[in-house]
Formats: C-alpha cells, structure tokens, sequence
C-alpha cells in the first residue's frame, strides 16, 4: 500500500528553520568510555532524559521516501527517552534510548494528520477540511476514545523512575516503575532498564474523579512524606481543579475540589494553561496564570493546538489556591498576584510569623504571557553563519494570525525572571478575606530551566542551577548556557564553552555527593548539543559533568554526531530508589 500523501503546509517554514532532524535509535545498550577528566567515585547512578526526538515523520521503514511530514515546533517532536548509567570504577557510561511513540506516528500518517492535537503546529486548510478536523477530534478527544497501544501516545515533557503505580494495577508485582508524563491526563510506563514501552494508562486508573484532560506535567515528590502531588482540571464550561497525593503503594487521596476562590468575588475557576505548580511542606499553592483556553476550550478544539487555543490577559490577576495538605481541610484560602506566567516552579516554602501569619515564599522563573508565542523558536539555535539570515527574516515583519497563532513568532532573546513570590495569609483562623496583592523581588534575570539540591525542597535554599539565553552575533552562535545562581549573595555564576559554535546545553540535574551535608557538594549533569558554524553535517551532542560548587568541568562523555534535544530529566542513584531528583 503507497504511503498517504501527508502535507503539512505550514505557514510559519518562511520563518522557521529548525535544525533538528531525527535522532537514532540506540536500543542496544553500548558503553561509552569518558574521553576526558574522571568521573567522581560516588557517581553510581542513572540519568534519563525526554524530549523531541523526530522531527521528519513517514519513513519508518527508511525506504528512503522522504518526510509526509514535517514537525516544526520544538515541543510538538515526537519523544525519546535516554538513559546513562554512570560506572565511576571503570570510568564509563552505559548509553540506551528509545523512541516512544511508533504507533501515533503510524496512526498520525494513515489517518492524514486529522483529529491531533499539537501544542504549536499549525496547518493550512480550507474551512471545510477545519471542520472535518475539528470533527474527527472531538470524536476521538470526547465522544469515542480508542484504546491505546503502549505507544499510541506522544507523551514525552518528564521522566520519572519509581512512579506509583494505581492501587489496582495487577500488571507489575511491583509497585512503583518508570514512567514518562505530559500536560495532558496520560502516562506511558517503560522498562526501566530497556526503555520499552509497556502501557499508556490515564490518572483515572489512580481515581475515576480524575478525568480532567489537562495535568501538570512536573509533579511533586515529598521525600518525608514518600506522597507524589499533582492536579487534573477539565476544560469546559465549568471547571474543576483536582488537587491529590498518590503515595508509594497506589492510594490515591483527593485533597481538594476546587470550582471558585475564596477571593472576595468567588471567582469561578476558567480552564488555564499549565505546566507546573508549588508545594510546600504543609500546603500545596495552585497559581491560576491568566494565561486562559479561549471560548471554553473550543478553540482548542478547533485549531487543534494549545497555543491556538489560548489568550493571555494581561491586567487579570494571577489567583493563588491554597490547599491544605495533612488535615483534611481542603481548599482554605485564594491569595492574589499581579499577572505572570511560569513553566517552571523551583521551591516553596511554608512558615508562620511573629503575628500568628502565615507566609509562602514561592520561587518560579516568571515571564510575561505573551512569551508564550516565541515558544515557536526555542532552542531553534542561530548558528554564526546564519546571523544575517536570521536579522533580515525577522526585521519589518508584520504580525499577523494562522488559526489564532501569531506569526512571525518572536525569536527566544532571553528566559524569564527568578522571582521570589512572598505571599501573606493574614489571620489563618479567620475567615477574613484577603485583598492585597502579593509581592515579589528579582533573584536574576534571562533564567529558566531550574534544578536545586533536592534535600532542600520545602525548605530555605541557597543554589539553583539552569540555563540563560545569549543571543547570536557574526562571530559566535546562539547559545544556551549553564549558570549558577546564589539566592543568597544574589551572584550568578556562568558556565560557557570555549567555542564560536552555537550549542544547547539542556536542564542541568543536580545530584549530590554521597554523605554530604554540604548544600553544592556534588555534580550537574547536562546534555550538550553543539551546532556546528561549520553546517548541520558537523554537529555532535555530549554528556557535560561539572563540579557543582567550583562549575567547571570534571569530566565529558561523547554521544553522537547528531542533535538530541531534551526537556527534562531525572537522576536515580543505584544504591537507593528512594533517593535522586524526581521531575
């Protein structure tokens, strides 16, 4: 049978030129020697990674056909997972990964593209062809889902080893196993050694109240506690925000119902974009962003993109619900913000004053909303000898609409704000209202992508690790560097390589040495991805391994003459499941 003829005729590709292709596969694990410096003795563990990893989809069979399609948004590629486990006495890397989502590619290409759901991508079609479309999701999304194979979904944002498996799971004799996660109600559980999809199954298998579609793909991990926290909200007409713990054996607990705040106006709840949220040691803090689902959700539906179906209000407050954790109290409180965004959250803090007061210190890297149409071009790397390119394609372009995405998308020049978020919850035993807006003070800017010593969540912290934006020049390429941020003495430290090549260097993880109380005593680890001035044909991408307190280099472990672009990550260390960052 021919190939379907898949066109994605994209109306952004004349201002798009995005270098990722397809990465290979690498099923068979393989032993990668470190080809500089050492890695530390305690390093005993393993990392695994997730993101977009194909790009020019219809040639599965490599028959030589070329792209059906072709993928343009840097978060819509469709996933792989990675996984290094570090061994210090031979001083070597066991390298794996896995593309997770060979049936959707499959099922995308025979059913023409009709019916998915993207994050950014956005074609061009007659009204007729829109309808059609905007039928065959809302039958699949609504009306008739159809049952999945283990890798029918694209679900690749996070990556979590020892994710509580739902209470009445009899298919593994453990009860916790491997797990990749999305912004949407969907996980897909892969071996955790072999990488291989086993099923795709929704939080309703946790508890049937939780049929919301919409999740955060970042989840919390109380490491006093062993509970994983999270929240489901269905996109309608009437929204309900589902705030629950899941702890080690499965059982699942509702900590809150929530369809209005506890503002002074009762503000009914309106379906809003998310990507993360705050917990802290006695609450969790649910920021609702003006960042809203226009029309109830439908033009979502009908553009067949998040980005497509939301609006950002600007003078709208960001409502802050405060659920109670421990004593059954649920939903206490709704404090307010002036209006921001954050995809991610780095810690929340908890504590009473001298007054009887409770204050919420909540750390986040805080933009603008409108950012969120220059999503377009993350990580989307300017090499030096596209400079000109790049200046004269951007310079008098007038802004317009392509079903509700704004085109040209701006290019990435900077990350967000590190904003500490100080909230006030006056007389807690009242039920006084509470008006005042919370403040805020500006750790660093151009910041994004956070990573902290996980011994400290919940509590008062010093570093954060993550990545910063330093646009192109003529002589140098775009880069994504590493820095290091001291909350305390309010010094940002930066890691750069040595190179006029642009590269991205991914979410930094960091992973504690063993026995040690020292807050930066340990390693970070990141995944290097070098865009060669040279051309596509000389990039590489190599695992990056810093000492976390001097930042400087320890050791470095090639991985391939190819780009292997990732979100997220998470380190488990062999001598323990219970320790390691959770994301």
């Amino acid at each position: 049978m021919p190939r379907p003829k898949l066109h994605n005729a994209n109306i952004l590709a004349e201002f798009q030129n995005l270098n990722y292709g397809n990465v290979p596969e690498q099923m068979n694990p393989i032993w990668l020697p470190v080809t500089e410096g050492q890695l530390p003795t305690w390093l005993n563990g393993t990392m695994y990674r997730v993101g977009g990893g194909r790009y020019k989809l219809g040639d599965l069979d490599h028959s030589g056909g070329g792209a059906a399609f072709t993928i343009r948004h840097a978060f819509d590629g469709l996933p792989y997972l990675y996984r290094f486990q570090f061994n210090s006495k031979d001083n070597t890397v066991r390298f794996n990964s896995r593309y997770l989502a060979k049936d959707f590619e499959k099922n995308l290409l025979a059913s023409n593209g009709r019916g998915a759901v993207w994050f950014g991508e956005s074609k061009n079609m007659s009204t007729w062809n829109r309808l059609k479309d905007f039928a065959s999701r809302v039958d699949h999304l609504a009306l008739r889902p159809k049952s999945s194979t283990p890798t029918s979904l694209s679900i690749g944002i996070t990556a979590t080893p020892n994710y509580p498996l739902p209470s009445s799971s009899s298919s593994s004799s453990t009860r916790l196993a491997m797990v990749t996660k999305s912004d949407f109600n969907g996980l897909q559980q892969v071996d955790h050694d072999s990488l291989e999809p086993q099923k795709i199954y929704t939080y309703r298998d946790y508890d049937k109240r939780l049929d919301g579609q919409l999740v955060a793909a970042h989840h919390h991990y109380d490491y006093d506690t062993k509970e994983s926290i999270n929240m489901t909200m269905n996109v309608g007409g009437k929204p309900t925000i589902q705030v629950f713990s899941i702890n080690p054996q499965g059982k699942t607990t509702i900590l809150a119902s929530i369809q209005r705040g506890k503002d002074k106006h009762n503000t009914p709840v309106r379906s809003f974009y998310y990507h993360s949220f705050f917990t802290t040691k006695n609450y969790v803090v649910i920021p609702v962003y003006p960042m809203y689902y226009r029309n109830y959700g439908l033009d979502l539906l009908l553009n067949g993109s998040v980005l497509g179906g939301l609006e950002w209000e600007a003078n709208t407050p960001t409502y802050f619900h405060i659920v109670d954790r421990h004593h059954g109290k649920g939903h206490v409180t709704t404090l307010l913000a002036p209006s921001f965004f954050a995809f991610h959250i780095i810690n929340g803090r908890d504590y009473q004053d001298e007054h009887g007061n409770i204050l919420f210190e909540l750390d986040c890297a805080a933009y603008n909303g409108d950012m969120i149409y220059e999503t377009h071009a993350f990580g989307d790397i300017i090499r030096a000898s596209d400079y000109d390119r790049y200046v004269s394609l951007c310079k008098g372009k007038r802004k317009r609409k392509n079903n509700g995405i704004r085109i040209p998308p701006g290019h990435v020049t900077t990350f967000g704000d590190y904003r500490r978020y100080t909230l006030e919850w006056k007389n807690p035993h009242r039920t006084t209202t509470n008006t005042a807006l919370a403040t805020f003070e500006t750790i660093c800017t151009n910041f994004d992508f956070p990573r902290m010593n996980s011994a400290y969540c919940f509590k008062e912290h010093r570093y954060v690790y993550g990545c910063q934006v330093q646009p192109p020049t003529r002589e140098r390429g775009e880069r994504y560097t590493l820095v290091k941020v001291d909350v305390q003495q309010r010094v940002t430290k930066t890691f750069e390589l040595e190179s006029h090549h642009g590269y991205l260097c991914s979410e930094p993880i960091f992973v504690s040495a063993k026995d040690s109380d020292d807050e930066d005593d340990g390693v970070v680890l990141s995944l290097v991805n070098v865009f060669d001035n040279r051309g596509s044909q000389y990039d590489h991408c190599y695992l990056l391994v810093l000492d976390a307190s001097s930042f400087t280099t320890i050791a470095k472990i090639n991985i391939g003459a190819y780009i292997a672009p990732t979100f997220h990550g998470s380190y488990v260390d062999d001598a323990s499941l219970e320790t390691g960052s959770f994301n």
